[in-house]
């Protein structure tokens, strides 16, 4: 995964800080997006994923995803909270409550 560059949106600070160091620490290039402003602006960078936290309310979910797929045919990663369906739009989704689940799934994306 080293090298790679992930877009990762939240709409909640701590989050966003600890999903940053996270994915840093796995090796990532992290351009990390705080509200809806930097989500959108985010969504025009040349990434191999985009990550949408479950801060993110759905119907701003599937509009970064249609912004995103505008400049990118990456794969998108929804963080699910426990019973949320993903969109149809998002490539891949995951519940978010365990941080291994999380990088084992994205192990697994970014290497394909």
């Amino acid at each position: 995964m080293t090298g790679k560059t992930v877009i990762c949106i939240s709409w909640q600070p701590n989050l966003a800080i600890t999903r940053q160091a996270l994915l840093t620490n796995l090796g990532l290039r992290v351009i990390s997006a705080l509200g809806e402003r930097e989500a959108r602006d985010s969504c025009r960078e040349v990434a191999h994923l985009m990550i949408l936290g479950h801060s993110v309310p759905l119907e701003e979910r599937r509009k970064l995803i249609n912004c995103f797929r505008e400049y990118n045919s990456a794969p998108v990663l929804m963080l699910l909270l426990s019973g949320e369906a993903k969109l149809p739009e998002a490539t891949h989704g995951i519940e978010s409550a365990d941080a291994e689940d999380v990088v084992r799934a994205l192990q697994e994306i970014l290497q394909n």
